[in-house]
């Protein structure tokens, strides 16, 4: 059976305009908004980058040693980042619109990140809690109501 690896290297260099948005597409950028892009990715108001840019900066950023010391459940993020961004299909989206704010005090922990594909269609991507205590806090007060989390969701892209 493939993996995503392999979806980039049958698919990578057809634009989105040659083949559509797919499932895999989804889960590709979906799992992408796991990567820390804090003081790479633009906040809101501040432009756009590509993918090709916004992984460049990354890995220049963090080194192999410091992506190897990683040893959480996202740590290959960075690594689908990587590949995704030397394909056409992915490399010239744009990412705008980035956002992680986290406050243990408040048990809060959003992030989302907006990739537009085209001028008429954008993804929004919703960073689900990690393993830090903040996110296990927030995933049991989610049986109980609504989070502030989901308030964030709900503001940010009016």
């Amino acid at each position: 059976m493939g993996n995503i690896i392999d979806y980039l290297k049958w698919r990578g260099d057809l634009t989105f305009q040659r083949d559509d948005f797919c499932e895999v597409d989804n889960l590709l950028l979906s799992y992408l908004s796991y990567v820390n892009l804090d003081g790479i990715a633009p906040g809101e108001g501040e432009g756009f980058l590509t993918l090709k840019e916004v992984s460049g900066a990354f890995f220049q950023r963090y080194s192999e040693e410091e992506l190897k010391k990683d040893r959480s459940f996202i740590r290959m993020a960075p690594y689908g980042m990587r590949e995704m961004a030397k394909t056409k299909r992915f490399g010239d989206i744009k990412i705008q619109n980035y956002v992680n704010y986290i406050a243990e005090e408040k048990n809060i922990q959003f992030s989302a990140v907006e990739f537009v594909l085209s001028e008429e269609i954008s993804y929004l991507a919703y960073r689900g809690t990690d393993d830090r205590i903040v996110g296990w806090k927030e995933d049991f007060f989610l049986s109980n109501g609504i989070v502030g989390a989901q308030r964030g969701s709900f503001a940010i892209y009016k």
